[in-house]
């Protein structure tokens, strides 16, 4: 969740891991609708630095719900799971479909 102002400046930064689920979802809609590489590149970046928080549970918000130390939120592996199959499937790239099985099994 982000906050700008009518120019689009930023006015309140991230304050949930979830939103980067929906900026990779769009970045590979994008690049299919475009055919441009850019977007597939920052949804990279984006996937990438998800991963490393995935891995540190208290390193991300999940606003408005903030999370005791010993919970991880269910919200967050579905949404990841499907931005990550939908960016493997995009690109080809298996350590997002393995990621995305992982967080799959972490759901069930």
């Amino acid at each position: 969740m982000f906050r700008t102002d009518r120019q689009g400046n930023e006015i309140e930064g991230p304050v949930s891991i979830q939103t980067d689920a929906f900026a990779i979802a769009g970045l590979v809609e994008y690049a299919q609708a475009s055919t441009t590489e850019e977007p597939l590149l920052v949804a990279c970046r984006t996937a990438n630095a998800v991963l490393d928080c995935l891995g540190r549970p208290d390193s991300y918000e999940t606003e408005p719900y903030s999370l005791p130390e010993t919970m991880k939120a269910h919200k967050v592996a579905i949404q990841f799971s499907l931005a990550f199959r939908e960016f493997a499937q995009a690109t080809g790239n298996t350590r997002y479909a393995a990621a995305s099985k992982e967080l799959t099994r972490e759901v069930l």
